[in-house]
């Protein structure tokens, strides 16, 4: 093979890669953030945008829907801190009977909690967008405010987490907890 033709598959080769890895790393974040910030706007449970819905019964039901979520935030939320208040706790009675136990002996057990948390938590807006789902189909409505409700439950969940471990860490270094 002659210089030029192996010149011209090198090039050939490596200017759409190089444009992939570009594209990768410069444009796709822009435009996922850019997604992520247009579903924000046009939930209707991440908005108070009631014009979001046109049908009325369709509004009463996202309306219960918005309710519902709201509980089940608040009952996320106040388990949660629940559940690092009682790691607190264990934290400090190991503590004073081991002066050299570490915060991390007691990580599995409690994010094995949190992670049933989460998944009692899932399960309860599952069954609940399953019954709307059911409701919304036999009123002939569009089912896209389930996608909404989920997103926005996601969203929020995130959220509160971000927020807890914020305080945990910020507690943490104030107690001076290693």
């Amino acid at each position: 093979m002659s210089r030029q033709k192996i010149l011209f598959l090198f090039i050939l080769i490596h200017i759409p890669l190089a444009a992939g890895i570009y594209a990768g790393t410069f444009l796709l974040p822009d435009y996922m953030e850019a997604r992520q910030e247009h579903l924000k706007q046009t939930n209707y449970f991440l908005t108070d945008n009631n014009n979001l819905i046109k049908n009325n019964r369709e509004l009463i039901i996202a309306q219960k829907c918005n309710a519902f979520l709201e509980d089940l935030q608040n009952e996320y939320k106040s388990k949660l801190e629940a559940l690092g208040k009682d790691a607190y706790l264990e934290y400090k009675e190991q503590k004073v009977a081991d002066p050299n136990f570490s915060v991390y002996n007691l990580a599995g057990k409690y994010l094995n909690k949190l992670s049933r948390l989460d998944n009692h938590c899932r399960t309860k807006l599952n069954n609940y967008l399953n019954t709307m789902d059911r409701e919304l189909k036999a009123n002939n409505l569009s089912t896209k405010l389930i996608e909404q409700a989920k997103f926005a439950y996601r969203i929020k969940k995130g959220q509160i987490k971000n927020n807890f471990y914020n305080k945990a860490k910020e507690m943490a270094a104030n107690k001076g907890i290693k």
